[in-house]
C-alpha cells in the first residue's frame, strides 16, 4: 500500500484503537477521534499516545487501561489503501497486534 502524505492521514473521524495477541486477554480496545493535523484523541477509558508522522505515514505511541501498572510501547505504518493503521507492540517475550480503524 503505497503511502501519499495528506492531511488527514486517513479519512476516518470516530475510530478504535485495538491491541490484541502479545499475552493481552482480553484485547485492549480504546475508543479514539481523529481530528486537525491528524491528532488522535482518546475517547474511551485508559491512557492513549497515538503520534502519527505525516510524512513517512509511520506511527508510533503506547496504551495504558486504568486497571493496569504498565503502558505498552507500539509502532507501524499507515495502510491508505485499507483504510487503516497496523502494527505491532511486545508484551513480555511475545508480539502483539495493534491497529486504529473506524469504529464498527
Amino acid at each position: 500500500s503505497r503511502y501519499v502524505a495528506t492531511n488527514p492521514i486517513l479519512n476516518v473521524v470516530t475510530g478504535q484503537v485495538v491491541m490484541s495477541d502479545g499475552r493481552l486477554d482480553p484485547a485492549w480496545i480504546t475508543g479514539v477521534t481523529l481530528g486537525a493535523s491528524s491528532k488522535m484523541t482518546n475517547i474511551g477509558p485508559g491512557k492513549l499516545v497515538f503520534n502519527f508522522t505525516l510524512a513517512s505515514g509511520l506511527f508510533t505511541g503506547s496504551y495504558q487501561p486504568t486497571n493496569t501498572v504498565k503502558a505498552l510501547p507500539f509502532s507501524g505504518a499507515v495502510l491508505q489503501r485499507l483504510g487503516r493503521a497496523s502494527g505491532f507492540f511486545i508484551n513480555s517475550n511475545q508480539s502483539g497486534r495493534v491497529s486504529f480503524e473506524a469504529a464498527p
